[in-house]
C-alpha cells in the first residue's frame, strides 16, 4: 500500500485495520508504540475528516462495556487523537486549511460538555458519557489548545473562543444537545452575560494596539467561561471581576484600577495546574504590560518573596 508519508490517503485504510477485529483501539498501548498516532499525523485533510467520523463512532458506542472499560476506550481513542493532532500541527503551514482542526475540538467539545437531548434527534452514547471521560475530554481540549496557543497565531483568541462558541452554539435552545454542566440558574446567568461580553470583543473591528487588548481580553474571557463550563467554583467569580474589569477597557484605554483588577486574575491564573492557564496568563499580559502600576508590580513582588512552600 506504500509508504503512508507518500500516500496519506492509506491512512485510513491502515487505521480501520488496526483498530478493528483482530485489532484494538488500546494498538498503541499493547505495543507500546506511537503507531496510531503516527499515522494520524500524516493523514490529509480529507482523511482526518473521514477518520473523525469512524472515531466519533468509536466514542459514541461501546456496546455492552462495564463503565470502566468504556472509560479506557474513550481515553485512548482520545489519546491517538491528540497525538495524531500534534504531530500533524508540527508540519502544518501557515496557511494550511484548519477544517481538520474543527473537527477535532468540534468532536472533543460534544463529549465533553455536551448531553443529547431526550428527543432522540441526536443518539445517545452507549453507555453515557461518565463524568470521568468528560474530565478527560476537557484535559485534552485544554492540550489542544496549549498546543495551538505556542504557536504564536496573529489572533491568539482564535482557537480558546472557537471551542466557547462551539459550546454555547451546540446547547442553543433549537440545538438537539444541552449543557453537561448542572449548575445553579445564578452561575448559569453570569457565564450567560459573561459570553455575550466576549461575543461584543470577538465582534469588534480594531487595528494596532486596540485589536491586541480585544484579543487579550477576549482570550481571558474564553479561558475562564472553559473553566466555568469544567465546573471550576473559583472560575464564577473571576468572571465577575472580568466582567467589571473589562467594562473600563475599550481599545487599549486601560485604568489602573482595571489592569490591577486584571493582574490578579492573572496571578490567580499562573497558580493553577493547568498550563494552558499559564500560557493565557502570559499572553495577555504582555498583551497589557504598558499599563503595570506600582501596586501592580507590588503585587508580583510580593509573590516572589514568599518562600517556595505550601504556605508560600
Amino acid at each position: 500500500i506504500g509508504r503512508p508519508r507518500t500516500y496519506p490517503a492509506t491512512v485510513a485504510t491502515m487505521i480501520r485495520h488496526l483498530t478493528t477485529h483482530p485489532g484494538t483501539v488500546l494498538f498503541d498501548q499493547l505495543t507500546r508504540s506511537k503507531t496510531l498516532e503516527g499515522l494520524l499525523a500524516v493523514a490529509d485533510d480529507e482523511t482526518w475528516s473521514t477518520l473523525m467520523k469512524y472515531f466519533e463512532n468509536f466514542l459514541r458506542d461501546q456496546g455492552s462495556k462495564e463503565e470502566k472499560q468504556a472509560e479506557t476506550a474513550r481515553q485512548a481513542i482520545a489519546d491517538i487523537l491528540l497525538g495524531g493532532f500534534k504531530g500533524k500541527l508540527k508540519s502544518q503551514s501557515e496557511d494550511a486549511s484548519t477544517s481538520w482542526i474543527r473537527s477535532l475540538l468540534t468532536m472533543f467539545v460534544r463529549h465533553a460538555y455536551c448531553v443529547p437531548k431526550s428527543d432522540g434527534k441526536e443518539p445517545i452514547p452507549t453507555p453515557t458519557i461518565s463524568e470521568g471521560s468528560r474530565n478527560m475530554f476537557h484535559s485534552r481540549i485544554s492540550s489542544c489548545l496549549s498546543h495551538l496557543l505556542s504557536t504564536k497565531q496573529t489572533r491568539p483568541a482564535t482557537w480558546p473562543w472557537f471551542v466557547v462558541h462551539k459550546i454555547h452554539s451546540l446547547t442553543k435552545p433549537s440545538k438537539p444537545y444541552e449543557l453537561a454542566l448542572d449548575a445553579e440558574k445564578s452561575i448559569l446567568k453570569t457565564i450567560k452575560k459573561a459570553y455575550k461580553s466576549a461575543e461584543e470583543l470577538e465582534s469588534k473591528k480594531s487595528t494596532g494596539v486596540g485589536e491586541s487588548y480585544n484579543q487579550a481580553l477576549l482570550l481571558l474571557y474564553s479561558l475562564i467561561l472553559l473553566q466555568a463550563y469544567n465546573g471550576d467554583a473559583d472560575a464564577i467569580s473571576m468572571l465577575e471581576e472580568l466582567l467589571e474589569s473589562s467594562s473600563a477597557m475599550h481599545d487599549g484605554d486601560v485604568g489602573d484600577g482595571a489592569f490591577n483588577d486584571i493582574l490578579q486574575i492573572l496571578i490567580s491564573l499562573i497558580a493553577k495546574p493547568s498550563n494552558l492557564a499559564r500560557t493565557t496568563a502570559e499572553e495577555v499580559f504582555a498583551a497589557l504590560t504598558s499599563h503595570i502600576t506600582e501596586d501592580g508590580l507590588n503585587a508580583l513582588f510580593a509573590i516572589l518573596e514568599h518562600s517556595e512552600s505550601l504556605a508560600g
